[in-house]
């Protein structure tokens, strides 16, 4: 028998704070700790050109369990002390296609250099 086994990650969530001395707004961030999280890394592809010399991106897909149901638009996912940014709108798949305890998969990436 095959087990899988989560992690535990942080999400930031944005919310719109208090208006700032420029006219812009604020964003408070709200976090929540998830465990059992299916962390699936992705590729890593490099930047580098005379811009940025020391330039990558990764990407990975994290697995939240059924019981996750935060709109992930716009949000940060701490996964093994990086932050990543959510990419576009995840939505979770159908619970009635979707027989073991993840059907939220949410694309995220990060770029360093």
């Amino acid at each position: 028998m095959i087990r899988l086994i989560g992690e535990t990650v942080t999400v930031r969530i944005p919310g719109t704070g208090e208006a700032d001395p420029f006219g812009g707004t604020t964003t408070t961030w709200t976090e929540t700790t998830i465990s059992d999280v299916l962390v699936q890394p992705g590729t890593s592809a490099d930047l580098s050109d005379s811009n940025r010399p020391d330039g990558m991106t990764v990407d990975m897909t994290l697995h939240f369990p059924k019981t996750f149901t935060q709109d992930m638009r716009g949000a940060v996912v701490v996964v093994r002390g990086h932050a990543y940014t959510v990419v576009g709108d995840p939505q979770p798949y159908t619970v009635a296609d979707c027989p073991t305890k993840w059907n939220f998969p949410v694309g995220v990436t990060r770029s360093d250099g």
